[in-house]
């Protein structure tokens, strides 16, 4: 039908760390650990794509370029009381627990991901239901701010 399957592999946001529905901060893992998980994704996405066909990126071929002034562009696209908003994360506040800057990162970094997705494909990725952020308004500012390097093909 035309379409194109774009798989991002997250290996620089799993080092990072997802904040989504955890309870407490999940610690940064080193970068082999990420590596020898990422070992079985393909084969995992085999069952459900035609990974022959698939165009597959690592998130660290472009996460790993940015410069404070690109991260700091990125987050003035959202709110401090924006991320608190989240349920888990009010939560964990109201909870006295520690929540990280480097967890109130990862949300932007998904967000370059998807706007790294949007510029190869001819639709706006869906927002990652799971998080409640505003990925449209995300999507216009970092493709007008910090625009993603193109794909090398």
């Amino acid at each position: 039908m035309g379409n194109k399957i774009i798989l991002i592999i997250g290996d620089f946001t799993g080092v990072i760390g997802d904040t989504s529905d955890k309870d407490s901060e999940r610690p940064m893992l080193q970068k082999e650990s990420v590596e020898k998980n990422l070992k079985t994704y393909i084969k995992q996405a085999s069952k459900i794509i035609n990974t022959d066909t698939a165009e597959v990126y690592h998130n660290s071929e472009w996460l790993e370029k940015l410069n404070y002034i690109d991260i700091g562009r990125q987050a003035d696209a959202f709110s401090l009381n924006e991320f608190i908003s989240r349920e888990n994360i009010d939560r964990r506040l109201s909870e006295g627990k520690r929540i990280s800057l480097r967890e109130l990162l990862y949300p932007l970094m998904q967000g370059y991901d998807s706007a790294r997705a949007a510029r190869h494909s001819p639709l706006e990725p869906p927002p990652p239901s799971r998080h409640r952020f505003g990925w449209r308004k995300f999507l216009r500012r970092i493709s007008l701010l910090t625009p993603p390097p193109p794909c090398a093909q």
